[in-house]
């Protein structure tokens, strides 16, 4: 295994692009399969459960659009909210968003206290989140939206799998500013590297969140992303698979 910082990573994701062709969308769409496949294991099963997904304006989100998609075909109850602007979607969340409302989903827009007072109710339903608001590029502090949505996640008693890493949390160094979704988590099992994929998710699982009172209790490997290390030729490169914490 190897522990990488975000300006590493993102060096990995644009190689798979420049120099062997994968598209974003397509890294998008497995990590979306795998981060699927990751929610069915916390919860044993999504049939018939209820599953609130959280999706910001990035590639985090554009993730979380494409697990809807798998998570609706294994027969789950699907809640979507976006956190950011509509209007300022990037390309490949874009497609990712039009495929989930192409199947019926409906995804809601998070600008008003109505808006949010759907959210509270759909997790006071939830069986599980998805939490694909902001991955390894946050720095900073939350916008109000977030912030808000943040804290009702965190109010809520069900578990929690994050891709990349729990919104608000500064991937290199693990810095909480305000507030994010966060709780104990260790490193779990990884893909085996012998069968390399062009996954671009690092999904942790998390319990209940709840705002950590500092940072420094946090374990070693919650904030930086871990992959398997290439090995040779255009498979190597879209092999690094990011580890996944329960």
């Amino acid at each position: 295994m190897k522990v990488s910082l975000v300006k590493e990573m993102r060096a990995v994701d644009r190689r798979a692009g420049e120099e062997y062709g994968l598209p974003e969308v397509v890294l998008m769409e497995n990590a979306g399969r795998q981060t699927a496949a990751e929610m069915i294991a916390l919860l044993g099963s999504v049939r018939g459960k209820t599953i609130c997904v959280l999706a910001g304006s990035g590639n985090n989100g554009g993730d979380a659009f494409a697990a809807a998609r798998y998570l609706a075909n294994e027969g789950a109850d699907l809640k979507v909210f976006l956190t950011g602007n509509p209007d300022h979607l990037k390309a490949s969340p874009s497609i990712m968003k039009q495929a989930v409302t192409a199947m019926g989903i409906a995804v809601h827009d998070l600008t008003g206290d109505r808006d949010m007072d759907r959210l509270r109710l759909a997790l006071r339903f939830a069986d599980g989140v998805l939490d694909g608001i902001l991955g390894t590029g946050f720095r900073g502090t939350l916008r109000p939206v977030v912030r808000q949505a943040v804290e009702l996640v965190n109010a809520a008693h069900c578990p929690v799998l994050a891709i990349d890493i729990p919104s608000g949390v500064e991937a290199d160094t693990g810095e909480v500013g305000d507030a994010a979704c966060s709780a104990s988590a260790r490193p779990a099992r990884a893909s085996s590297a012998s069968t390399p994929s062009a996954s671009r998710t690092n999904s942790w699982r998390t319990r209940r969140c709840s705002r950590p009172a500092s940072t420094a209790g946090w374990p070693p490997l919650c904030c930086p992303r871990v992959r398997a290390r290439p090995t040779r030729g255009p498979a190597a490169a879209s092999s690094s698979l990011r580890a996944r914490a329960a």
